[in-house]
């Protein structure tokens, strides 16, 4: 159940981005370097539409492992990122481990990752660049131009293509799960 709803998130993910893109919309589209979702057909065509890659590490940011504390010395949470948008603006978030100061890892030990996952998702230097950049652009007037080559997908077509079926759909409406999965969380 838990892979359908996450191939049902990436769907959705998908077609709103398609949607962005066709429309002059701008997005931005992060999940963890090692993810699945960046193997799928759709994702890899989209660099083709003017979607920039852009790759980073949250310690960069100075992302630290929950429960730090300054005795600790300048341990980090690495937290490889992808992110995928069509704002070039953006671009300046690229930022890696190499890119900063001399500084040493949480252990990769399952308790380091639960963890970590106990605290925001993104570090506050990252929130800030992330504002920064966006209004960067925006005084600049960088703006998202329209697409209309692009396919006007329906949502059945995208879910097809991260192996969804729609009587899982129907599975997940019927059991009040589709709610859930589209809540914020």
């Amino acid at each position: 159940v838990r892979e359908v709803q996450g191939n049902l998130g990436a769907a959705i993910s998908i077609w709103l981005i398609y949607l962005c893109v066709r429309h002059g919309v701008f997005f931005s589209f992060v999940h963890p370097r090692g993810s699945r979702v960046f193997i799928l057909p759709l994702i890899a065509h989209l660099m083709s539409l003017g979607v920039t890659c852009v790759a980073y590490d949250a310690c960069a940011f100075g992302k630290r492992p929950h429960g730090w504390m300054p005795s600790h010395g300048d341990v980090r949470v690495q937290g490889s990122s992808v992110m995928y948008t069509n704002n070039p603006s953006l671009s300046a978030l690229a930022r890696v481990h190499v890119d900063v100061e001399d500084h040493t890892h949480e252990p990769a030990t399952s308790a380091g990752v639960q963890a970590s996952s106990q605290q925001p998702r993104y570090p506050p230097a990252f929130c800030k660049s992330f504002a920064t950049a966006l209004r960067t652009g925006w005084h600049e007037g960088i703006k998202a131009e329209p697409q209309e080559s692009v396919p006007c997908f329906v949502l059945s077509d995208v879910s097809k293509s991260v192996a969804i079926t729609i009587a899982q759909l129907s599975t997940f409406n019927r059991k009040g799960w589709f709610e859930e999965v589209l809540e914020p969380r």
